[in-house]
Formats: C-alpha cells, structure tokens, sequence
C-alpha cells in the first residue's frame, strides 16, 4: 500500500463522483472480497520504530499500518467506534532467528495450546530449537485483544475501517477499555458496541528502564454515533462478526513494533 498525503486525500474528496451513485445501491462487485478481509491496524510510532517513519510524523504520532497514513500527530487525539470484538493468540518467533517465518502459528480457539500458553507466565516465553547455546531463541505465545471498528468523522480518513489491537505490555489497558464498553449504560441495559464512540491518543508508558507509547482512551464530547449512523453501523456489526464466524477475519500484525517486545505480559 503506499503512502497518500494530505494533498491526495482532498483531491480525492473534491472529485465528483455524482456518476456512480446510481450503481452503489445495487454493486455486489465486492462481495467476494470480504472472505480476504485483513484489518489494518492503529499503531504508534516508537523510539523503535523504523527510522524514516519517526522522522516524517515524530514519536508517539498514530499511524495506519501497512501504508502509515496518519491518524493522529503527536499530542493529537482521534474518535474509534469498536464495531466487534474478538481475540487471536499468536505464537512469535525470536527476532534473531532468519529461519523462520516471524508468526509461527496462530489460532482464534481460547482452549487451544497457543492460547493456554500465552495465559501463563511460565510458558509464554519457550525454548526452540536454532539459537547459538548460550542464548538459544525463545518464541513468545502473545495474547491479543481486538477491537475491529472505524475511525469517526476523521477529517482525512473518514470512517476508515481498522483495528485498535492491545497485546504484551498494553493487554491490561485492552481489558480496561474492554470493562468501559461494558459500562456504558442506556437505561438499565448495556450500550451497544457499535453505538459507542471513544476519544483515543497515545501516551507515554514509564516502566524504569523501559519506554514504550500506547493508547489512552475517555469519554469524547458526544459519546455515541449519531441517529443517522445507527442502521449503518448496527450492520458492519453484523457483518464483521459474520467474517469472524466464517473464518473470514484477521488483523494485520506483521508490522508489530518491537518497542514491547521486552514486556512480559
């Protein structure tokens, strides 16, 4: 995916596509498109992040992977609807080993091997084969908590449709943001997740010797989707979890920072 700037955004939103109206209502060009459907992912530049990315949006900016279109500048916050939820463990390779594929297994079943290893401090980090004997490689069983929605109303990107993904040292926030989704109430019910819209920016993790930027997260101005967006969003909903139970779902991660990687959680 390459980059689009500023400029090619506008050019695109000021083009007249009046033309195509008439064919979107009816358009089923795409449907078979959704059974590859990979979620691009919220991720924040890091003191470890490639070079060539800090300099262009500095540290702690939020950035769209693959393609690192800009979500958010330093200091800047964005508006995140979470559409649906769900959970993958995935099973890293060391970083030193060129042997092997970075993502060696990965699994959606919360009673798999992946998934009970990554749970316990003593078998997530794992001695495998190939590693000089003094420092053999260790793979990492990681548990990540997924939040598939869009962007709200973003003045460049629209409702650019990603994921908000928390593993390793950010896995407690995931549960903290997991926790106020279920506490937003309207009358004695829980609110839906796709009516919800969440402020997110990123903030400075201060762990001693480490440093890392993840994502903090409140109450914005108006904290649900307008009455017009209802039916809309109410059935990306439905469509995601559909994927998701077809199999049809996943999240791109290969572009993970190894800013945490230190982390043990």
């Amino acid at each position: 995916m390459t980059q689009r700037t500023k400029t090619d955004v506008k050019k695109v939103s000021e083009n007249d596509l009046s033309y195509l109206t008439p064919f979107i209502e009816e358009d089923t060009s795409t449907e078979s498109l959704r059974g590859y459907r990979v979620l691009s992912r919220a991720s924040i530049v890091q003191a470890m992040s490639d070079k060539a990315l800090k300099e262009e949006h500095g540290e702690s900016a939020v950035v769209l992977q693959p393609g690192s279109n800009v979500i958010a500048n330093p200091g800047e916050s964005f508006l995140f609807v979470p559409l649906f939820h769900f959970t993958e463990w995935i099973v890293w390779a060391d970083r030193r080993d060129q042997n092997s594929p970075a993502i060696i297994e990965r699994s959606f079943d919360p009673a798999s091997e992946v998934a009970r290893k990554s749970r316990n401090a003593d078998s997530r980090m794992e001695i495998y084969s190939g590693g000089p004997q003094s420092d053999p490689f260790k793979k990492r069983h990681v548990e990540n908590i997924n939040f598939a929605g869009v962007l709200y109303n973003h003045p460049t990107l629209g409702m650019m449709p990603l994921s908000l993904t928390f593993s390793k040292g950010e896995f407690f926030q995931g549960q903290n943001f997991a926790s106020a989704c279920m506490n937003r109430r309207i009358g004695n019910g829980s609110a839906p997740l796709w009516s919800q819209v969440w402020s997110f920016s990123s903030s400075l993790r201060d762990k001693g010797e480490r440093h890392w930027y993840g994502f903090n997260f409140k109450n914005p101005e108006e904290p649900y989707i307008s009455k017009d967006d209802v039916e809309n969003f109410r059935g990306l909903h439905e469509q995601l979890k559909t994927e998701f139970d077809s199999k049809k779902l996943s999240v791109n991660v290969e572009e993970v920072s190894s800013a945490t990687e230190t982390e043990e959680f």
